[in-house]
């Protein structure tokens, strides 16, 4: 993944959850378009749309996390801007935005 500033927490946290077989699984299937329906959960979407780029993309090539990095900040501002976070909050604000 590309690394936007000091972005290596948010990297190596969607790295970490892409390689978790349920939820790469439930994401790469389409199956959390059905859970969302007509709901508007574009971090779902763009978070879905990301693990689908990290597992086709050709070797060698770079994915850029950028809509899920502006989607988080328009939900959590301290993950803004190009500043160190601890992957530890970033992890924790993820789940429970993905979940909802």
């Amino acid at each position: 993944m590309w690394n936007i500033g000091n972005t290596c927490f948010l990297n190596s946290c969607i790295q970490c959850l892409s390689n978790v077989p349920p939820l790469k699984d439930f994401f790469l299937s389409g199956r959390y378009l059905q859970d969302i329906g007509e709901r508007q959960a574009p971090l779902a979407r763009a978070f879905g749309e990301l693990l689908r780029r990290l597992w086709t993309s050709p070797a060698h090539s770079y994915v850029h996390p950028n809509d899920v990095k502006a989607l988080v900040a328009t939900h959590a501002p301290r993950f803004g801007g190009s500043g160190q976070h601890d992957v530890q909050e970033f992890l924790r604000f993820l789940l429970v935005a993905l979940h909802k």
